[in-house]
């Protein structure tokens, strides 16, 4: 007869070092995450309000030149910083 063979003992995932790690890896794991994530969604909050906002056109009120389901993107940038003496396409 063939003999099984041996299963190596293993440790409890639980203790020690095991697959979770140590709580000081994951307070490292954690303030990486967020010195990495607080920046872009800085990034991205203030590009939606001061540079660009994507919009979804739901019916028919813009046709023939944009049709229900159409997503545009409005840049707002240039509002901001156009001079308020120029007359403008929306002060005509």
């Amino acid at each position: 007869p063939i003999a099984a063979p041996k299963r190596k003992q293993e440790k409890p995932v639980l203790v020690g070092n095991g697959a979770l790690g140590t709580p000081d890896l994951w307070a490292k794991r954690a303030e990486s995450f967020f010195k990495s994530f607080f920046p872009a969604l800085a990034l991205f909050l203030w590009v939606r309000t001061c540079v660009v906002e994507p919009f979804f056109i739901p019916s028919l009120s813009m046709v023939p030149t944009l049709t229900p389901n159409d997503q545009i993107a409005v840049e707002k940038f240039s509002k901001i910083w156009v001079s308020s003496g120029a007359p403008g396409i929306s002060d005509r």
